[in-house]
């Protein structure tokens, strides 16, 4: 649980679970990681300009949830795996205008 906001990257290099809070504003979180998990029951968001790079693996586990603002961005980079493990987990994005 937390925020990350403010101008800058902050990178996973190791094990990250995310089970709530956010990306906000320009925060940049960038995954390297192959051991980056959305937990099972987690709720987490990238709002506004925030964006999620990933060349690594993003495990999406059940009924876990990433909401996507406005001009938020998950950036699939070279080698980036998104697997959603189990189901119903969901992404969506709350803008009704497409970037």
């Amino acid at each position: 649980n937390g925020t990350v906001s403010g101008s800058g990257v902050i990178t996973n290099f190791g094990n990250f679970k995310w089970s709530g809070g956010g990306i906000k504003s320009l925060g940049s979180l960038s995954n390297i990681s192959d051991n980056f998990t959305v937990v099972e029951g987690g709720y987490g968001y990238i709002e506004r300009s925030g964006v999620l790079s990933n060349s690594g693996t993003i495990t999406h586990l059940g009924d876990s949830r990433v909401d996507l603002g406005s001009n938020a961005m998950v950036d699939y980079l070279s080698g980036g795996v998104y697997d959603f493990a189990s189901q119903p987990g969901r992404a969506r994005q709350r803008s009704t205008a497409c970037p």
